[in-house]
């Protein structure tokens, strides 16, 4: 019985570390990168610790990326960017200058790094190198 009790909570706390709603994802990175001043934290600008690197967004249903797509992140702009397609943005977000903004990342990004965009349907998201 208290080994099901054990494994039942570690299941839960392991969901909730790895899967957490689009809604909440700002919230609880917000909350991650008040640790900035943390020496030992591996991810110094926000995000958590995925592998090698950190994890700073999620894409979730119902912004999603696609593999064949060039995404690329801005920091000055503050989001995640594609070229449109005939002067349209169709997967998803909208138009801004040139460019289509697929998602906003406001307050989430620090000059000096060097993100980018995963497209691995296992994991998509946003990623900055581990500080050492």
């Amino acid at each position: 019985m208290k080994l099901s009790k054990f494994v039942t909570t570690l299941a839960f706390t392991l969901f909730q570390i790895i899967s957490f709603p689009l809604d909440n994802q700002k919230e609880v990175l917000a909350q991650s990168s008040e640790r900035r001043v943390n020496p030992s934290n591996p991810c110094p600008h926000g995000g958590r610790v995925a592998g090698v690197n950190c994890k700073i967004y999620a894409f979730e249903n119902p912004v999603i990326v696609v593999p064949e797509v060039k995404y690329w992140v801005s920091v000055d702009y503050a989001g995640v960017y594609y070229k449109p397609v005939e002067k349209i943005c169709p997967y998803g977000g909208g138009r801004v200058g040139a460019n289509c903004k697929l998602v906003s990342l406001d307050g989430l990004l620090t000059k000096g790094i060097e993100y980018w965009v995963d497209t691995n349907i296992n994991y998509p998201g946003v990623y900055y190198r581990q500080s050492k």
